[in-house]
């Protein structure tokens, strides 16, 4: 089998996982729920780019709405015989930071069969990346989550930050006039 049909049958595979866990009802993913609607979900599916408005093709992608808030996960999958490394992971950020129309309503999530690079946990977590281990073994998928994709939370303000009306955000810093403001925003931020 060559190159190109192993990373396409694994997108296949990731694809056909994705779909089960979103109908399992058990499942932690699941989007039975009643205010989950609209749950779509594709492989290789093409966006525009923010920056130069040309296409880009994510390997697989489940967009729903979920009490009326529209949102993308995008799954890159690498179907590699090594662990994959800190540039694979800079790659899909900055693909994730140029999608088109999904400003802070998409998450990343990185599959793959082997493993990863041990810097790329750090990066990974950081980002809000997403890092799935999944595949087949004796004809049984298996699944582990490596590390769940959440956005780093805001850090509590130290007495002097507080007082400036300042916060941290992962390695940022805002500045608020009020207390009223940061509450509005920081929602948005996550």
């Amino acid at each position: 089998m060559s190159k190109v049909s192993k990373a396409t049958e694994y997108e296949k595979f990731v694809e056909r996982l994705v779909q089960e866990l979103s109908n399992e009802s058990s499942s932690p993913t699941s989007l039975s729920h009643r205010s989950v609607q609209n749950c779509k979900i594709d492989r290789q599916r093409e966006f525009l780019r923010a920056k130069s408005q040309l296409p880009i093709c994510m390997d697989v992608t489940m967009e729903y709405t979920w009490l009326g808030i529209r949102q993308l996960i995008v799954f890159e999958c690498k179907c590699y015989q090594s662990n994959v490394d800190v540039g694979d992971l800079d790659e899909f950020i900055a693909k994730l930071a140029d999608l088109k129309g999904y400003t802070n309503s998409h998450k990343g999530v990185m599959v793959t069969k082997v493993g990863f690079q041990k810097g790329l946990l750090e990066l990974a977590k950081a980002s809000g990346i997403g890092l799935w281990l999944a595949g087949e073994n004796d004809g049984k998928a298996y699944l582990r989550v490596i590390l769940e994709g959440m956005p780093p939370t805001p850090k509590a303000p130290d007495s002097e930050t507080a007082a400036q009306g300042i916060i941290s955000f992962g390695s940022e810093f805002y500045r608020f006039d009020s207390a009223r403001e940061m509450i509005q925003t920081i929602p948005r931020m996550i």
